[in-house]
């Protein structure tokens, strides 16, 4: 049990810490503010540590429970970043943190479950990520017929052939398809993976930094389609992946690397170097650095979520539903159906409410698309 001072710690903790950020603190105050977190969560990680995590990693369901909720906290930071908020300086912070990590912690987490596989592996991933993209592509083209707007819906076949997630004007205009490019992206860095992880380790890591190296530098230039340039980058955060299960860093909590990494991600947040945009390559070593320890860190909080029974149901079933979020999410998002719904229903806080209506909605797909006997079968249920 938490004795009441510790309660009582705990219970201002995120009023502490919009104090002390409000201030736009340098090295000083960041250092203040990981101290007081990781005093603050003393008990708790004693807790979990001592229950829970000697035994985590020792069998795959323990495995798959940290990385469900990894996954499932995750998404959350998917949408907190695609939403606006005016009143919620909290919502904004979070909102504002989730750019430091929420991809690269996607593309981690499919590294830590990676396996090399045959050629088989091409028809896998199509039918697990590239089916998804394009019936999200199929949905969008079909409501935008249904609603009148032609060419709206002509923009959206163009741009689902050629699966750029920013829209472009040069050399010709290609609409814009969204966060659904990670599903192309990730289907490439695996395929890739999937064909050089057999040579010696030395050269598989000179490869993956040369690929990500030309899929920073050749983006500036030119666009390739269905983001075969973002899947090179994205590489890089498998391979880590990879070799984090392949050398065990997950497999035991040390406070110290902890600390450490939670202090990299404050400082670079606050010195405007944890800020990423994958999704148009924007990227360097700095930005790189700072999401892996994001990442550390959030999948180490995963592990401590396993000893909350309540949590860890919540967090993981949002992390096995990931790809319908996604999908849902990026329909809801560029339609604008949450932003009416929430201007409906919530008039004087609407923008703030926005982000608890697409929670809603995604939730809501999630649970019926399991149900519904063809359409499961896109998301490979």
């Amino acid at each position: 049990m938490l004795s009441t001072s510790t309660r009582t710690k705990r219970q201002f903790l995120l009023c502490d810490f919009r104090i002390i950020t409000e201030k736009s603190p340098g090295i000083l105050d960041s250092f203040r503010i990981i101290m007081y977190i990781c005093s603050c969560l003393q008990p708790v990680i004693y807790f979990s540590v001592k229950l829970q995590m000697t035994e985590v990693c020792t069998t795959e369901k323990k495995r798959i429970n940290y990385i469900d909720i990894a996954k499932g906290i995750g998404i959350i930071f998917v949408i907190l970043g695609h939403s606006e908020f005016v009143h919620s300086h909290i919502l904004r912070l979070l909102s504002g943190i989730a750019w430091t990590f929420h991809m690269p912690l996607f593309f981690i987490i499919s590294g830590l479950c990676f396996r090399k596989k045959g050629n088989e592996i091409i028809y896998t991933l199509f039918k697990r990520l590239a089916v998804p993209f394009y019936f999200t592509i199929f949905l969008f083209v079909v409501f935008y017929l249904t609603t009148g707007h032609i060419d709206e819906s002509r923009d959206w076949i163009w741009g689902g052939i050629y699966g750029s997630g920013l829209s472009y004007s040069t050399p010709f205009y290609i609409k814009g398809v969204g966060a659904i490019w990670f599903l192309l992206a990730l289907f490439w860095a695996k395929i890739i993976l999937n064909y050089i992880v057999h040579l010696p380790e030395y050269l598989v890591l000179v490869l993956v930094a040369l690929l990500a190296y030309w899929g920073v530098y050749s983006y500036s230039r030119f666009v390739l389609p269905l983001e075969i340039q973002t899947g090179c980058i994205g590489l890089l955060y498998l391979f880590i992946g990879f070799l984090a299960h392949k050398y065990g860093l997950l497999q035991k909590f040390y406070l110290p690397p902890l600390v450490f990494s939670l202090l990299i991600w404050v400082l670079g947040y606050f010195n405007n170097y944890g800020y990423m945009t994958l999704v148009n390559c924007d990227v360097d070593v700095i930005s790189i650095i700072v999401s892996c320890c994001a990442c550390y860190v959030v999948l180490l909080l995963s592990k401590l979520l396993e000893g909350f029974k309540l949590l860890c149901r919540i967090f993981t079933w949002l992390g096995k539903n990931t790809i319908i979020i996604l999908c849902f999410h990026m329909f809801e998002l560029y339609t604008g159906i949450s932003s009416k719904i929430a201007a409906t229903l919530f008039t004087s806080e609407a923008v703030d409410s926005v982000f608890f209506v697409r929670m809603v909605w995604c939730v809501f797909f999630a649970l019926i698309i399991p149900k519904i006997p063809y359409v499961r079968k896109v998301f490979s249920l």
